[in-house]
């Protein structure tokens, strides 16, 4: 489950290159896991790149960096 991190934005938001946008994700419990979530983010289109911070069996966090003037939406 992603969870936008407190203070993140809950509507589409305007980035710049070399921003980054982070969420917290439960669940992840191995390095299979950071893998698999790394590279499904980093697909989706406006991602430049992910990295998990895995907390294994608690909220590990997800830090993705966005494309020059990549619109992403939050939805809580």
């Amino acid at each position: 489950m992603f969870l936008p991190l407190p203070g993140a934005a809950a509507a589409p938001a305007a980035v710049s290159s070399g921003s980054t946008v982070e969420f917290a994700v439960e669940g992840l419990t191995c390095g299979h896991c950071v893998q698999t979530v790394q590279k499904a983010v980093s697909a989706v289109e406006g991602a430049e790149s992910a990295f998990v911070d895995l907390v294994s069996g608690g909220r590990s966090r997800v830090i993705v960096t966005v494309r020059p003037r990549a619109l992403l939406c939050v939805r809580p």
